[in-house]
């Protein structure tokens, strides 16, 4: 981890710690700038996994050689619970919707050990049956981590006016006949 990317953790952690102190939330949930989006009574358990890809390639006799090692984008999983009137429990579902369905933000993940940033929203659901759950509602959110790169993309809106880019190099040909004859009548 670089050193601006651990200051920048540190300044998250620090920012949602502040606002759960001033509002008196939990500090646990999903947050987008430091406001929690999930209007939900507790977060009753949350699940993150991290884990990395190690790839591999056939050698002789069937075995088999490892080359690299690739961090994979983390996914996490929140249970949330929510009582109280029917109308609370669909603002909630409403809250939950909101933030799953066809929005592109970015939100993170907080607890009070850490911050899991640069998260989308991925899947959501929730059982009731008449045995548990009439007045309280549990749902699960899976979220998974977005990479964000600083990649500038340049479009041009037609391919005849786009300036030529050479991006390798350039093998030699002989010239045909046609360009042989032109060459020869100008010089």
């Amino acid at each position: 981890m670089s050193l601006i990317s651990a200051a920048t953790s540190l300044l998250t952690a620090d920012a949602y710690s502040l606002v759960s102190r001033l509002f008196g939330t939990s500090g646990w949930g999903i947050y987008y700038l430091g406001v929690p989006v999930v209007l939900a009574d507790t977060v009753v358990a949350l699940e993150l996994q991290k884990s990395w890809q190690v790839s591999s390639f056939p050698i002789e006799n069937g075995g088999f050689e490892s080359y690299n090692k690739v961090y994979v984008p983390y996914r996490g999983r929140l249970r949330f619970t929510k009582g109280g009137s029917e109308t609370d429990r669909q603002l909630f579902l409403a809250s939950i919707e909101a933030i799953a369905s066809g929005t592109t933000l970015l939100y993170d993940i907080v607890t009070p050990e850490a911050v899991y940033t640069n998260v989308t929203i991925t899947a959501y659901g929730y059982r009731r049956s008449a045995s548990s759950g009439l007045g309280l509602i549990s749902v699960d959110v899976q979220a998974q981590e977005i990479r964000v790169s600083a990649t500038e993309v340049t479009s041009t809106s037609s391919s005849a006016t786009a300036a030529q880019t050479n991006t390798g190099t350039v093998q030699a040909t002989d010239a045909t006949t046609t360009q042989s004859s032109y060459a020869s009548s100008i010089s």
